[in-house]
């Protein structure tokens, strides 16, 4: 899987936000995002997964369709839907086999087992950010967006994270944005915006 662009820029108003950016990147890959609050790291990411257009530039996925998903504070969970429900709408929107043992797996893993059948809008914002990154993992994606993941985690969460992290780069390509250089240590590239 590879995902590349070439001379990408996105203005609002008439401010540029991304000015001519290029990359290219592969599976394996772990990039990070570097960058203040307001330097353009989430419209970044928007425009790499395809969410949002750029201005000019382009954008270009190998294969053309790859399956992608984003935790971001932006990306919702579906408030009236439990964790177990998710899982099971991210299985049929990827048009693949629920893996029981695989949602079983990142449940004990992100300590969310008691937690299944509790609808979202019940859970607490750490709780909800859990389940977000643990329906990221199940997805199988190609690639994986996440952009200020850690937000609202304890320190049990993050470092889960970072694992589930380092255990999907062998068939995910990841893109991870933070304010924070400390969380993009493991990462192979880190573009400071």
């Amino acid at each position: 899987m590879k995902l590349s662009a070439k001379n990408i820029c996105k203005t609002y108003d008439t401010n540029f936000v991304i000015r001519d950016f290029s990359c290219a990147y592969s599976t394996g890959d772990f990039i990070g995002i570097f960058g203040k609050n307001g330097s353009g790291k989430s419209t970044l990411i928007k425009l790499l997964s395809q969410m949002i257009l750029p201005d000019s530039g382009e954008i270009e996925t190998i294969p053309p369709s790859p399956g992608k998903y984003i935790v971001a504070p932006y990306s919702n969970l579906y408030a009236n839907l439990n964790i177990k429900e998710h899982a099971e709408f991210i299985a049929r929107a990827y048009e693949t086999k629920f893996d029981k043992a695989l949602y079983f797996d990142l449940l004990k893993k992100l300590n969310l087992e008691n937690f299944d059948n509790q609808i979202v809008k019940k859970l607490s914002s750490g709780t909800v950010q859990k389940a977000k990154i643990m329906l990221s993992f199940l997805s199988q994606s190609d690639i994986l967006f996440f952009d200020e993941p850690f937000s609202n985690l304890d320190e049990a969460g993050i470092s889960t994270t970072i694992e589930l992290i380092r255990q999907a780069r062998t068939n995910s390509l990841i893109l991870m944005a933070s304010n924070n250089i400390d969380d993009l240590a493991e990462c192979n590239v880190v573009i400071n915006i």
